[in-house]
């Protein structure tokens, strides 16, 4: 009250004069992490929650430059606060068990969720996102319950639908996982991008392309941030050999990942893909840099390393190809893919005139063949049908 007993009235532009600097505060961090100045943008961003500690969005903004930089526990810490101000917040659940997953802490995860469901038992959120974890640490049984308990309760909670029809993809049930996504997308139209994503991947696994392909740019035309449409998109046009369109959206797949809304093993399956479709091109030394890349991910990865011989043999490289297909049988992989290394090796060895170490390798890929296609077949069970083979055989 002012002196009078009247009203006090604050001046003019008093709101606005309070909250500018703030304002150009998160201009200035958000044009920074545009930039890449990471280090720049989280100084800021740190600042700014000094003041605003119960900021959603400032907390999700350092959340996900600490994901860019693979600080995993801090990116956590960040997303988790997120969710304790907003039990809603989608892209805080996804960023914070994508980082706990690269910690190896998804038990961690699940039982946080578990008492963040207890805490608050109205949301259909915490049990959902303890669906995604179990599921993501291969409880799947468990995880389609948990989903299951969730539409008990909330039966128009359309990721739930989402989820159960991902299982039931997982088990060739195409009929019902469609329904599950189709109802989904009925549900929650905002978020039928993700449902129509799903759509595709169902005709993807079927084989049937054309039809995918639809639903995947109908996903890319609802929310282009997402990347997994876009490297859908792009093992359908793999799959019918049209390799040039297939690198231009996996680059915009590529472009699109956003650690709120992709996972890690999209990117890496992404750039494995790029490097088969360079391969394919005969483009030999973009495919090794981009296989480079998925290696530096993921050392030691077989998959990648056998990729990575295959192409430098095909280029002619034959020292490096040795290399990379000894690293490959080294890490392991399974019989077939072992059947593969052997053979590159021995091909390698041929065209080096090495052909003891070819007769060798030749004999060790139809050793591991036998075993894996015999290992259930009486007399043989187990692997005995190589030794015998072998000792036969003529090379």
């Amino acid at each position: 009250m002012g002196a009078g007993g009247g009203k006090k009235v604050l001046p003019a532009g008093f709101w606005r004069r309070l909250f500018a600097p703030a304002q150009r505060l998160r201009r200035k961090a958000e044009a920074n992490a545009r930039a890449g100045r990471v280090k720049e943008a989280l100084a800021l961003y740190q600042s700014l929650l000094a003041l605003y500690s119960e900021d959603v969005e400032l907390h999700l903004a350092v959340a996900d430059l600490f994901f860019q930089v693979e600080k995993w526990e801090e990116a956590a810490r960040h997303y988790w606060e997120a969710l304790s101000l907003d039990v809603g917040c989608v892209g805080a659940y996804r960023g914070y068990l994508a980082a706990l997953q690269r910690l190896g802490r998804l038990e961690e995860a699940a039982q946080a969720l578990r008492e963040l469901g207890r805490a608050r038992p109205e949301s259909p959120c915490p049990p959902n996102y303890l669906g995604v974890a179990l599921y993501l640490n291969g409880s799947i049984t468990e995880a389609a319950q948990i989903w299951e308990e969730v539409l008990e309760k909330h039966p128009k909670f359309a990721p739930a639908h989402s989820n159960l029809g991902s299982v039931h993809l997982q088990q060739g049930d195409f009929a019902r996982a469609l329904f599950r996504f189709q109802l989904a997308a009925e549900l929650d139209p905002g978020g039928s991008a993700v449902a129509y994503n799903n759509m595709g991947e169902v005709y993807l696994l079927r084989g049937d392309y054309a039809q995918a392909m639809g639903f995947f740019q109908r996903a890319i035309e609802l929310d282009p941030r997402l990347a997994i449409p876009y490297a859908n998109l792009g093992h359908c046009y793999y799959a019918v050999g049209k390799w040039e369109e297939a690198i231009a959206v996996y680059e915009k797949a590529l472009s699109a990942l956003n650690p709120g809304l992709s996972s890690d093993d999209t990117e890496i399956e992404v750039l494995t893909c790029l490097t088969r479709v360079y391969a394919r091109l005969r483009q030999y030394d973009r495919a090794i840099e981009v296989g480079l890349r998925v290696l530096a991910r993921r050392p030691g990865w077989e998959r990648i390393l056998a990729l990575l011989g295959h192409i430098y043999l095909q280029k002619g490289e034959f020292e490096k190809a040795v290399e990379y297909l000894q690293r490959a049988l080294l890490a392991g992989g399974g019989e077939w893919l072992g059947f593969a290394l052997h053979r590159n090796l021995a091909l390698v060895y041929y065209r080096m005139g090495r052909f003891k170490e070819a007769v060798i390798e030749y004999k060790m890929a139809y050793a591991t063949y036998f075993d894996q296609l015999f290992a259930d077949m009486p007399p043989w069970g187990g692997g005995g049908g190589s030794e015998r083979w072998i000792a036969s055989a003529r090379f």
